[in-house]
């Protein structure tokens, strides 16, 4: 459609990115796919602008009436921000409408106020999609779009049973997008259910770390000595550039927050922030930290895994991981948050660094750190084989 094109073009692409031009020709087809794409591959788009262009083919919805045509299911509530800002500005170009749904500071008779002034696509999480269709703010009787967005990690979140309960009340004769960084049992055992026939889309090695990330391993001894590193070396790193931090505790998180903030090297230095987030904080508050991180070129953010996903911060430079993740798989979406895909780089991949600290207590993913390392060529140094 004209108005898309158009669109697009205002907006400043002009070439795809490779997931998208691998993407694109086969969501327009109408097939079902199975993408594996890394973290930061501008793959968002590339199931926006064939939703939109699905709906445009379709009859109008009847406000009031109707439900949606496309969904995107998204596990956390910063993902779903994120998809419904690119989904809003191309679909109110073409003349429609993007509702997102998924929790936050609204209830649901606003929501559902909302949702009955109709809209053609809803960004949701699947708990609250659920929620709001039982208590009749919208049905599912129109959808024949379904996009299941960092399906890994809906899965990781347990969400399976509420996906396969949505895809049960959308009808067969759907299209159906699956979306995921890695490519694990469980993705290829749920795809089975979820897709028909699909066509399967690969970019890059699936479950490899970005390779554009430098990844450094510091094995030190203590937990006290991984704070010491962290208060000593993100001064040194923030002014090259953002740092997120992840850490497996919300108690660690406002922890390591204050000591850092305090930290005498950081102390009078205006340029840099230190925000962090985590589940037991409301959405104001996350909403502000984010705000802030995005704002402050030399900022720093600190981290549950709540952030590892759907956060779409431009240039980070700098991941650490305080913590080591749970799993390879956690640890490749956490190091994809450094060196993002930068649109003004037309699809080219800005260089990051990770640095994941260790300790004795962490021999076991050592074990999987190492054999990650070796599968994609990466020098494996004598501490880490050590451990």
């Amino acid at each position: 459609p004209p108005e898309l094109i158009k669109a697009i073009a205002k907006s400043g692409y002009d070439s795809p990115t490779i997931v998208q031009s691998q993407t694109l020709p086969v969501a327009l087809s109408g097939n079902d796919a199975l993408i594996t794409a890394a973290t930061g591959s501008g793959k968002t788009l590339s199931y926006i602008w064939p939703m939109i262009i699905h709906i445009m083919d379709q009859p109008e919805i009847m406000p009031g009436v109707d439900g949606p045509i496309g969904i995107v299911l998204i596990p956390t509530r910063e993902l779903a921000k994120q998809v419904y800002k690119y989904a809003k500005l191309f679909m109110e170009a073409c003349g429609g409408k993007v509702c997102e749904v998924s929790g936050g500071n609204r209830g649901t008779w606003e929501l559902t106020k909302e949702l009955k002034k109709g809209c053609e696509i809803i960004v949701s999480t699947p708990g609250r999609l659920i929620d709001m269709v039982k208590k009749k703010g919208t049905n599912l009787q129109r959808v024949t779009f379904v996009v299941l967005d960092e399906a890994d990690r809906m899965l990781d979140m347990g969400f399976e049973k509420q996906v396969s309960s949505i895809l049960e009340n959308v009808r067969p004769q759907r299209q159906t997008l699956l979306l995921s960084a890695t490519f694990g049992k469980r993705v290829e055992r749920v795809a089975r259910s979820w897709l028909k026939n699909p066509v399967r889309i690969a970019i890059g090695r699936t479950g490899a770390s970005s390779e554009h990330v430098d990844q450094h391993v510091m094995c030190l001894p203590s937990r006290e000595a991984k704070i010491q590193w962290l208060v000593e070396m993100l001064p040194v790193l923030s002014p090259l550039g953002r740092c997120l931090v992840f850490v497996a505790t919300r108690a660690d998180c406002d922890l390591l927050s204050e000591k850092v903030t305090n930290s005498q090297a950081l102390v009078g230095n205006d340029n840099s922030t230190v925000v962090s987030i985590h589940g037991d904080k409301d959405q104001r508050d996350r909403n502000s930290a984010i705000y802030q991180f995005k704002k402050n070129s030399q900022a720093i953010l600190i981290a549950t895994d709540v952030a590892a996903r759907g956060l779409d911060i431009p240039d980070v430079m700098t991941v650490i991981n305080f913590d080591a993740a749970k799993n390879i798989d956690s640890h490749v979406h956490r190091i994809g948050r450094a060196g993002r895909m930068s649109k003004e780089d037309s699809g080219q991949h800005q260089r990051g660094v990770a640095y994941t600290l260790m300790t004795d207590g962490n021999a076991d993913f050592a074990q999987s750190l190492v054999e990650a390392f070796e599968r994609e060529g990466r020098a494996v140094n004598q501490e880490l084989l050590a451990l």
